[in-house]
C-alpha cells in the first residue's frame, strides 16, 4: 500500500509539474500605464527605454511556480527577438479583476475594460 501510495505522489507532482503555461502578448494586459507594476513596461528589458518600434513581448502565466516555464521561455536578443515576462495565474487575476473594477468605476475606457475580460476569460479558461 506505502509503494501506491509513493507511485502515484510521483505521478501527480510529475503533472503538475508539466502544467502547460498559458502565452499572451504584452497588450493583452492592457496599456501600459496600467499593466507596468505587474508585468513591467512595454519595452525590452534589456533596453533602457522604450521607442515607437513594436515589441515582441510575451506573459508567460504558470499556474505552479516549479513549472517548466521558467527554463523553457528564455529571453532572445537575436532573431527572432522576444522578451519574455513570468507572472503567476494568481498575480494575472489579481491584476485584472483590481483593473477591471477601476476601470468600472469610472466608465471612460469600455475598450480597455472589454480587452482586460476578455484576456481574463482565456486565463480562466486554460
Amino acid at each position: 500500500m506505502f509503494k501506491k501510495l509513493i507511485l502515484a505522489f510521483f505521478i501527480l507532482s510529475a503533472c503538475a509539474a508539466q502544467e502547460k503555461p498559458i502565452v499572451l502578448d504584452y497588450d493583452d494586459f492592457g496599456p501600459q500605464a496600467l499593466s507596468y507594476k505587474t508585468i513591467g513596461f512595454g519595452w525590452y528589458k534589456w533596453n533602457s527605454h522604450g521607442s515607437k518600434e513594436k515589441h515582441n513581448i510575451k506573459v508567460v502565466i504558470v499556474k505552479n511556480e516549479k513549472s517548466f516555464a521558467f527554463n523553457e521561455y528564455q529571453d532572445s536578443q537575436s532573431s527572432p527577438v522576444v522578451d519574455y515576462r513570468m507572472i503567476s495565474y494568481k498575480s494575472a487575476l489579481e491584476y485584472l479583476n483590481q483593473s477591471i473594477e477601476e476601470l468600472s468605476q469610472t466608465n471612460e475606457f469600455p475598450e480597455i475594460i472589454q480587452q482586460l475580460k476578455l484576456t481574463k476569460r482565456k486565463i480562466e479558461a486554460e
